[in-house]
């Protein structure tokens, strides 16, 4: 395992292990495993990989506990788009203030 780039994990895997393999997002793997161990109680997580680097059973539950891509992704967006429409706000307050007063002073007189 040392040609490969990944740490020697053979400690790790003792007695009945499966491996499981994910691409790109990983967190939806890490997700359906601990869903898997904590319902079934047979199971327990041993180890994890990302990019080449060991992860422990915590930081695997951890990364199990984050959001997906897609979530994070529309997060991101969002926050960077609130500055704009902030500023779209705050340009048409005067117009519509304006408005208000030449339809309320129309309707009075």
């Amino acid at each position: 395992m040392a040609d490969s780039g990944y740490p020697d994990i053979a400690s790790e895997l003792i007695g009945q292990t499966a491996i499981v393999t994910g691409e790109k997002d990983v967190a939806p793997v890490a997700k359906i495993l601990k869903t898997f161990a904590a319902e079934f109680k047979i199971a327990a997580l041993k180890v994890g990989f990302v990019n080449r680097a060991m992860l422990s059973t915590s930081e695997v539950e951890t990364l199990a506990d984050l959001p997906s891509l897609d979530v994070l992704r529309a997060k991101l967006v969002g926050l960077i788009n609130a500055p704009a429409t902030k500023l779209v706000q705050i340009i048409q307050t005067p117009g519509t203030q304006l408005a208000r007063v030449i339809k309320a002073k129309a309707e009075k007189g």
